[in-house]
């Protein structure tokens, strides 16, 4: 309806009404647009802050780490490595003498010897000896992580050049594949002979994680004669295809794969006894970590394992130990 010419406002609307009511809507939207820029500053900031943090902490870590090495050296251990009795009968403790006591770090087949892992540490002041990984996980420096490893292992060489020319020395490669090239030219000064002494293991989820873009630098490793090595296999992944794609020497089942409820055990006995099918297929050495006792070696000797590492083939030891092993006791060549 109309009155005096006026228009009805329940029928048409107020317009100052309206503009009043789209002000306070832009005004709104404003405020949360502030809102939301502060928000995102506040979030920007934050994130900054703690890389400066992050980074000082690396540094501090890296300055901590070379002290440690130039004040101590490197303190160089061996976690010895055994072939397993591959379709054997149950082994008799007189093959290799009575198991000396663990406390000793000495091995209970020490004639069975095939190689060694390297774990390279350093001096701490309050926890004694550190190995270097977890510092090399926290320091982002390549050329760092580099000299640490290449340093380590030419020490460890020296040390081991005695040893059986068929014994394999793997040492840990850098935490994350993109420090490969850095490693590679720090390798310079190492001789052919002892390249093919040594292998570098892949963790098998920094592996994933870094994904296959690091195929080229692990081909530039295996073209200067340095064996490579799939480590922690099947700990979290164990994908076969690995095997075939990457420029292995060799693969390290994960210990995982010895436990596990008594459902689970019979699925991991059907994929490591795949895993050592397919790597025999492939020409790779087949080693199986974490052993830790008689019964487990012996079963996996008769899966076809090659070698076992672990608390029952002996803990970590300095070369001086195994060296004397070596000269008192046969050894497997």
């Amino acid at each position: 309806m109309m009155s005096n010419g006026a228009p009805d406002h329940t029928i048409f609307g107020n317009p100052h009404a309206d503009r009043c009511a789209s002000d306070g809507l832009t005004l709104d939207v404003q405020d949360r647009h502030n809102d939301i820029d502060k928000e995102i500053y506040e979030t920007a900031r934050r994130e900054a802050a703690l890389r400066r943090l992050e980074a000082t902490d690396r540094r501090r870590l890296a300055a901590r780490l070379d002290s440690a090495i130039q004040e101590h050296g490197f303190a160089l251990r061996y976690a010895p490595r055994l072939t397993a009795p591959r379709g054997a009968a149950e082994p008799s403790p007189n093959r290799w003498g009575a198991s000396p006591p663990r406390s000793t770090g000495t091995s209970p087949a020490s004639s069975l010897f095939c190689g060694a892992e390297l774990i390279i540490g350093v001096q701490h002041r309050r926890r004694g000896v550190v190995p270097v990984e977890s510092y090399l996980r926290s320091v982002k420096r390549a050329p760092l992580i580099a000299s640490v490893i290449v340093e380590g292992l030419t020490e460890a060489l020296a040390e081991t050049a005695a040893w059986p020319v068929a014994w394999t020395l793997s040492v840990a490669a850098p935490p994350r594949l993109a420090d490969l090239s850095a490693l590679r030219q720090a390798l310079a000064g190492i001789t052919p002979d002892q390249a093919s002494r040594v292998a570098f293991m892949i963790d098998e989820a920094t592996l994933i994680a870094d994904g296959l873009d690091a195929l080229d630098r692990l081909d530039a490793l295996r073209s200067d004669g340095f064996g490579l090595m799939l480590d922690r296999f099947g700990g979290r992944f164990g994908s076969l295809a690995l095997l075939r794609s990457l420029p292995l020497t060799g693969v390290k089942l994960d210990r995982s794969l010895l436990e596990g409820e008594a459902s689970q055990r019979q699925a991991n006995r059907v994929f490591t006894e795949a895993c050592v099918a397919i790597g025999h297929d492939l020409g790779l050495m087949v080693i199986a970590g974490g052993v830790e006792t008689e019964p487990d070696y012996t079963r996996l000797g008769r899966m076809g394992i090659d070698a076992v590492q672990g608390s029952w083939a002996g803990a970590a030891v300095n070369a001086a130990t195994i060296n004397h092993w070596l000269r008192t006791a046969p050894h497997a060549a």
